[in-house]
């Protein structure tokens, strides 16, 4: 995370799937929309226009699906 001009994402903890059962995803399209809007508005940013953007997850199998879908 020291890696200077680099913006990190995490949607581990902001969109969380509502389980039915013991199923993990994929995330809903309100949800879906949600964090391409935040993307958008990080790419949209004047002060981030020469960073890289790095979106990240924890090793929670049933998180790095839902973001490896984002």
């Amino acid at each position: 995370r020291n890696k200077p001009c680099s913006s990190f994402i995490c949607i581990d903890n902001e969109l969380n799937y509502e389980a039915y059962d013991q199923d993990f995803g994929p995330l809903n399209l309100a949800t879906t929309y949600r964090f391409v809007k935040q993307l958008e508005r990080l790419l949209q940013d004047p002060r981030y226009s020469d960073y890289s953007i790095y979106h990240y997850t924890s090793t929670n199998y049933a998180k790095c699906a839902n973001a490896a879908y984002l």
